[in-house]
């Protein structure tokens, strides 16, 4: 029993003296600050808002780059998380050729009064001159204990397809990235676009202002590098603002964005992804087709990471070397509607195949997922069924 007693103890002891440790070890969270996203007074301005607490001491500092140190900028906190009012807690001054503030308890103390750097947290925070917003953002949360050291990114991607009905360009294709590292509340919106006609025409990049709403604001002009390909790239640590003003890239999932030419043409399409979670990076389905005409056996296969969707079809029918039709009921009417017109070899054989990898569109340029369960046909030009069947996605 005595011995029992004294392992209890001991097991305590180092518990109490772990706490003791998990307490002492400072604790900080850092933000990007970036310019407004309409008419920012300074196109290079960037800089940082950081706090921290060691002990029970906490700290609050920002540091602006690329702002003209000849001038004067005040530091701004809202008075309260959402209160939408700042008060002015000091000024920026130069320090190793940057512009800084530092707050702590060992000088004017933390802004506001607050007694903890925890309480600032969700805070707005704005660098100003002359009444003018040159940098924004939002006090961080202290990061949880299960974040990478490393800083290891979150990331969605997605294949960017043409239009279904007449595109403008046969070979366009394109991809849209975005990405967080949460340990540094750095976010990043990734658009490359390629075998588009830049030497011709100017592209503009589009964005819904909310999910579902078909509004679109232009977000300007992309970048053409060397090889004539498109970029547009946001990167919140060089001070550049999200889409859309959003605080985080993860509030764009599920907005419809488009490539759109000067020559009023939409070129390419796709919807903000979610972040990719799990490690499952391909999935794989297979469906057939059968019936008095003949049968087909179809693979669908979902690359999440990659990232793209693909669709294959070998038909064998008992039209020969002839013309049969694809139909797939449209998951938005219910409604079979052909989506493709296939030429039979000598055998009565037929191959469809279509993947997002290459910028084509999948059936009415849904996803795999919208697909799943919808009715698949193939008839010939007659009209006569010859195989039917249900679409699998994975």
């Amino acid at each position: 029993m005595t011995r029992r007693w004294i392992w209890v103890a001991a097991a305590v002891a180092v518990a109490v003296s772990a706490d003791d440790a998990m307490a002492k070890k400072p604790q900080s969270a850092k933000a990007p600050l970036v310019r407004p996203d309409v008419s920012p007074p300074d196109d290079d301005a960037k800089g940082r808002v950081e706090i921290r607490d060691h002990k029970n001491e906490g700290r609050f500092e920002v540091k602006a780059m690329a702002l003209d140190t000849a001038g004067t900028f005040d530091v701004l906190v809202e008075d309260g998380v959402g209160a939408g009012t700042f008060t002015s807690v000091g000024q920026l001054a130069l320090d190793d050729g940057d512009l800084k503030l530092r707050l702590d308890e060992d000088g004017a103390g933390l802004p506001l009064g607050v007694g903890a750097a925890a309480e600032l947290v969700g805070r707005g925070v704005r660098v100003e001159s002359g009444a003018q917003v040159f940098l924004q953002g939002v006090i961080p949360d202290f990061p949880p204990k299960n974040v990478n050291k490393g800083g290891a990114w979150s990331r969605g991607k997605v294949a960017m397809t043409r239009p279904v009905a007449t595109p403008p360009d046969d070979d366009a294709k394109g991809t849209l990235e975005v990405r967080t590292k949460k340990k540094d509340n750095r976010d990043r919106f990734t658009v490359k676009a390629q075998k588009l006609p830049t030497d011709t025409v100017t592209f503009h990049l589009f964005l819904e202002d909310a999910v579902g709403s078909m509004t679109f604001v232009d977000l300007g002009a992309m970048d053409v590098d060397d090889d004539g390909d498109l970029r547009f790239d946001v990167d919140t640590w060089s001070g550049a603002p999200l889409p859309g003003g959003v605080a985080d890239v993860e509030e764009l999932a599920g907005r419809a964005l488009e490539v759109r030419g000067d020559d009023t043409f939409t070129y390419l399409g796709t919807t903000v992804p979610a972040f990719f979670e799990g490690k499952k990076k391909k999935a794989k389905a297979k469906f057939s087709l059968a019936g008095a005409g003949g049968s087909a056996k179809a693979t669908v296969e979902s690359h999440a990471q990659a990232p793209y969707e693909r669709l294959s079809m070998k038909i064998e029918t008992t039209v020969i070397d002839g013309t049969v039709d694809l139909f797939v009921e449209d998951p938005s009417s219910s409604t079979l509607t052909v989506v493709a017109s296939l030429e039979t070899d000598g055998s009565g054989k037929a191959k469809f195949s279509v993947s997002t990898k290459s910028g084509a569109p999948l059936p009415f340029g849904a996803n795999l997922s919208e697909l799943d369960g919808m009715a698949v046909e193939v008839r010939d030009t007659g009209g006569g069924t010859l195989m039917s069947g249900t679409f699998a996605a994975p």
